[in-house]
């Protein structure tokens, strides 16, 4: 289970090397329970509070720099627009995936998030 953590990346790696050492502890047929960030194409809906003046990278990371906490500024991680790019990026990997996305306003706090379900191969 990677609940809120396996979208954040290393200087030195990438989300793909995440998703590889996920892989090798799972045993073939283990379940990969996981959310990753969403950026959803609705306008009446917020942008997630921790993307608010990201630093956009190439391959949808970004740097955190508004972090309302003040825990995650400078912090690298993965985003996802669309439930093809999860499956795009599990694919190697996992079947069986299932895709959900949460739209969340927690007290006044805007939190988009996809939850994944997959088997490794």
């Amino acid at each position: 289970m990677a609940s809120s953590s396996c979208y954040y990346i290393d200087d030195s790696s990438s989300f793909s090397d995440n998703l590889s050492e996920i892989a090798r502890v799972l045993n073939v047929g283990g379940s990969f329970i996981a959310n990753f960030p969403a950026i959803v194409p609705y306008a009446e809906v917020a942008t997630s509070f921790i993307l608010e003046n990201a630093i956009s990278l190439d391959d949808n990371h970004v740097i955190i720099q508004s972090d309302i906490y003040g825990i995650r500024n400078g912090y690298k991680f993965k985003i996802f627009k669309s439930e093809q790019e999860i499956q795009t990026a599990l694919n190697d990997k996992f079947e069986n995936i299932s895709i959900g996305l949460c739209m969340d306003n927690y007290y006044g706090v805007q939190i988009n998030y996809f939850i994944v379900t997959a088997q490794k191969k």
